[in-house]
């Protein structure tokens, strides 16, 4: 936990009302990631107790602050190996004689290390080691008793007292069918020339993304007010509990929306960019404390938007559309640099998707056909204003986007973006191999 929370606050999470000693740790929190996971041996058998399943929740969690895809693969594997074999996803096999405070805090670590299970397996394109329809373990109660440590929470002005675990348990059940959506996506996406489709044949292709989103909004609409408004945060922890629960639902429900997204059949140039522009207003409208907390995680989820707009790439592109595309992308640009800006492992994810676009921009003007010059104009001049890009945000970047065709209206030959300017999302986990290698004597 230490090392969690000295990483986190060293990423510029952090209430107001801080001590200054708690915002500059004596110990770094590599120090404290070395001396929890050396107490880890081998020989997971003597891995025995609850305990351990949750450090290898929280060294897991770490690890994705750290930018470190393989520790984060590592000890969620080690956690899901200790929880088979030890059969905590079960409640009748769990020790006897737990007080009803122990089972709670079970609850929450086990239902938590499914989400974080989930989560990964969206943000890096792994499988998913638990399934939902296994587990016998019931939601933490949603008694109002605040934290573990059964601290009350106060009662905003107007509104019914209600438990901070009312929101917690909602963002379960957003994951619980992201799992299903994630299952979905795979089967359609992946092809296999030696075997039968068994989602077609058991399931059928009974499937909307509508129906499926419309379902978990009227969900959210029925929450208590509590977790629908996301206020500036005070530093004051009972008050701020309900506005991060609100502000976790609202970046889960877009993480569900771009996979549902993802199952759609072709969708256009237009509709990824619409659907993109409207995340990034969500996310935009949550103030910044509560992103810095989410911190890291947010980067990687947003690399799933990063990932619907480099797509389009990947065929040929007249200039509308790639003017559409470039827009959003200089805005995703510019909310990831608000939120990388004080990250300690920073890989200038904001930076380099910029570049990207700069290499882009230069091919696309070299294949223009003739030399009229285009109108200048700004991208954040097309952008609805919650999801302009700040002035200041030029990073670099030439104010004008670069004319294909004479015209201009895109209605001339499309291009064909060559593969070595394909998009990629520009984040550490593509380097990561290398530095693994160099880091334990190869």
């Amino acid at each position: 936990m230490c090392a969690l929370a000295s990483a986190r606050i060293r990423d510029g999470a952090e209430p107001s009302r801080i001590s200054e000693a708690i915002r500059t740790p004596s110990a770094s929190s590599e120090v404290f990631f070395t001396a929890a996971k050396s107490v880890f041996t081998s020989d997971l058998d003597k891995l025995r107790g609850f305990d351990f399943v949750r450090a290898c929740t929280l060294l897991s969690l770490t690890s994705i602050q750290y930018g470190q895809s393989l520790d984060v693969q590592q000890y969620s594997g080690i956690g899901s190996t200790l929880i088979s074999m030890q059969r905590f996803y079960d409640e009748k096999y769990w020790p006897s004689g737990l007080e009803e405070s122990e089972k709670e805090t079970y609850r929450r670590v086990y239902w938590g290390s499914y989400t974080l299970e989930v989560f990964t397996a969206v943000v890096w394109n792994c499988f998913i080691r638990t399934q939902e329809v296994h587990l016998n373990v019931r939601y933490p109660n949603e008694i109002d008793d605040g934290t573990v440590a059964s601290t009350k929470i106060e009662v905003p002005a107007g509104q019914h007292r209600v438990s901070w675990l009312v929101g917690w348990n909602f963002t379960i059940d957003l994951y619980r069918v992201l799992e299903h959506v994630v299952n979905k996506s795979r089967a359609k996406r992946f092809s296999h020339d030696d075997r039968r489709s068994v989602d077609s044949l058991v399931f059928g292709d009974a499937f909307s993304e509508k129906s499926v989103m419309a379902t978990m909004l009227n969900m959210y609409y029925a929450l208590p007010p509590q977790f629908k408004a996301t206020p500036h945060m005070t530093g004051d922890t009972t008050q701020d509990t309900y506005a991060f629960q609100a502000a976790n639902i609202q970046a889960t429900l877009q993480l569900l929306r771009m996979m549902l997204f993802s199952t759609e059949d072709g969708p256009s140039v237009e509709r990824k960019c619409d659907v993109a522009d409207e995340v990034l207003t969500v996310f935009r409208a949550i103030p910044p404390f509560y992103l810095r907390a989410i911190s890291t995680p947010m980067i990687y989820q947003l690399g799933s938007l990063g990932g619907v707009l480099g797509s389009v790439f990947e065929h040929p592109l007249y200039q509308k559309d790639y003017t559409r595309v470039r827009i959003s992308l200089v805005a995703l640009a510019s909310l990831l640099d608000g939120l990388e800006s004080n990250l300690h492992r920073s890989a200038g994810a904001s930076q380099g998707l910029l570049a990207q676009v700069e290499k882009i921009d230069h091919y696309m003007h070299s294949q223009r056909n003739n030399t009229h010059p285009m109108p200048q104009q700004h991208p954040q001049q097309h952008l609805p204003q919650s999801t302009a890009a700040p002035p200041t945000m030029s990073m670099g970047l030439q104010p004008t986007i670069p004319e294909i065709n004479g015209n201009g209206n895109g209605h001339g030959n499309a291009i064909q973006i060559p593969t070595d300017l394909a998009l990629e999302w520009p984040w550490p986990v593509y380097q990561e191999y290398p530095y693994y290698m160099e880091n334990n004597g190869f």
